[in-house]
């Protein structure tokens, strides 16, 4: 007699709390019906669950996310790379190690010893009607920022390779949960052919249909919560034939709400909440905020980038901060609302030309409102450039723009040819916002520090507020009398 194992998947959720309430009451359904048909029912999660853009992520370090995969009955997941990139090991091991699910990784270990922390197993085997299913989990490799978290993580094929060799022998099915990517997923279907389901995440693909190369089926849900991926593994125990394999992909607006997730998602944001309100600093006057011009709060994360980094110079796009910073307390959860990326600062070395090439382009309006997604930005716009160590004198052009005329390092001008030290942040270095910032050479990533980090900071001090009111763009008309603070 058939009997059908379904497997359901989710993947990317990035903390949009909200769409678990869809997904809940999704899984609560489809596991009732499962035992009224006498089948077998699986849930799984491909990583990036937890970002910290999210108030009830950050405030709990990702503890909140887990206590939802928890309720919701997930039976196991990976690690995305965000868990692993904005979320410190000690946290990692707060977040994981009271789980009532695995956690799989084949390529993940500590650094140094390379063992796994007990929270982590390289796969797992589970038994379904007589057939068992080896579940391998892989993530994307980013080297030289994992390295700084205490974490390595290898080359996938050659580890999931390494395991489907040694489980092939042992399993009937194997189903890697991949953190990879699209292109990673069918150069492993093309390459350890013995795979015989691939279950994508990380590039937000939405495979409507199954693809299939080979004998082994890709599927993935897209992004968000907005789809649940569903695998159906099909056995005949009366036969030896091989499991055949199906899957199509669910949309969840279309799915009720669950009343109790939603209940329970207003607890944990309640419980978050608490912690996030803690004051950090009183401030005395609103930081004003402009995504088109030279402005205070901007400035002073310049600022802070350069001095917290001891770069000699630095820049960001204003992009990043949200809206003012108003006057009066100032607690965790506003500045978090107000910058929540999970960026890092990194100081680079790179040529006179890009940099100026950079400021350039942030004169331009079609760079200020270019819509900036991924590579850690949570904002909307890109905006244009706080700068820090360097001064900028602009002219208007012959077709009536403003075009630099003159940037100036102290007292020096800045040489096209010349290489110089820049604190900036991560985002540039991945070639988003200003192409020329990625012509340089990372010499330092700072981790697990976020900009609100180096903000929370300089937001206590006085002087370094009115530090950043001195101005740092000029036009050539006020350069010689301009007084240099903003007002």
């Amino acid at each position: 007699m058939r009997h059908v194992i379904r497997l359901y998947h989710t993947n990317d959720l990035h903390s949009h709390m909200e769409e678990m309430a869809h997904i809940h009451s999704f899984v609560l359904r489809k596991r009732e019906e499962a035992m009224q048909r006498d089948e077998s029912f699986l849930l799984v999660d491909l990583g990036d669950h937890a970002d910290r853009f999210r108030m009830e992520t950050e405030g709990t370090m990702g503890i909140a996310n887990r206590r939802i995969l928890d309720y919701t009955g997930y039976d196991i997941v990976t690690l995305g790379n965000n868990e692993l990139l904005t979320i410190s090991a000690v946290d990692l091991d707060k977040m994981y190690h009271q789980s009532s699910f695995s956690v799989v990784s084949s390529n993940v270990r500590q650094k140094g010893d390379q063992q796994l922390p007990d929270w982590l197993t390289p796969w797992e085997i589970r038994e379904v009607m007589g057939v068992r299913i080896a579940f391998l989990g892989a993530t994307i490799p980013y080297p030289l920022v994992y390295d700084l978290l205490g974490w390595d993580v290898d080359d996938p094929m050659t580890c999931i390779a390494r395991d489907v060799a040694l489980l092939r022998s042992q399993v009937d099915v194997i189903v890697v949960l991949s953190h990879l990517g699209i292109f990673w997923d069918r150069k492993i279907a093309t390459m350890i052919p013995d795979v015989d389901i691939i279950i994508g995440a990380h590039t937000h693909h939405l495979l409507e249909e199954p693809e299939r190369i080979g004998t082994t089926m890709i599927v993935a849900a897209g992004k968000f919560g907005e789809y649940i991926g569903e695998v159906q593994i099909i056995v005949d125990p009366s036969t030896n034939a091989k499991p055949c394999f199906d899957a199509c992909v669910h949309l969840m607006k279309l799915e009720e709400p669950s009343a109790e997730m939603s209940y329970f998602l207003h607890s944990l944001r309640m419980e978050a909440k608490r912690d996030m309100t803690r004051p950090i600093a009183q401030l005395e006057e609103t930081l004003p905020i402009s995504w088109n011009k030279e402005s205070i709060f901007a400035n002073l994360l310049a600022d802070e980038l350069r001095t917290w980094t001891g770069a000699p110079i630095s820049l960001v796009n204003s992009g990043v901060l949200l809206g003012p910073l108003v006057a009066g307390v100032v607690t965790w959860e506003k500045l978090h609302e107000l910058c929540p990326h999970p960026i890092n600062p990194v100081i680079v070395e790179i040529s006179g030309r890009a940099i100026r090439e950079a400021l350039e382009q942030s004169l331009q309006p079609s760079y200020q409102n270019k819509k900036i997604r991924g590579y850690g930005f949570r904002g909307k716009i890109l905006g244009s450039l706080a700068i820090s160590g360097l001064q900028v004198v602009t002219a208007r052009t012959p077709s009536g723009e403003h075009g630099v005329q003159a940037i100036y390092v102290g007292d020096e001008r800045l040489e096209d040819d010349h290489r110089y030290q820049l604190a900036t942040i991560d985002m540039f270095t991945f070639g988003s916002g200003y192409v020329t910032l990625k012509e340089s050479d990372l010499l330092r990533y700072y981790v697990p520090e976020f900009l609100r980090d180096l903000l929370k900071d300089a937001i206590q001090d006085s002087s370094k507020i009115e530090k950043a009111k001195e101005k740092r763009w000029f036009s050539n008309a006020s350069y010689e009398t301009d007084c240099g603070t903003l007002t």
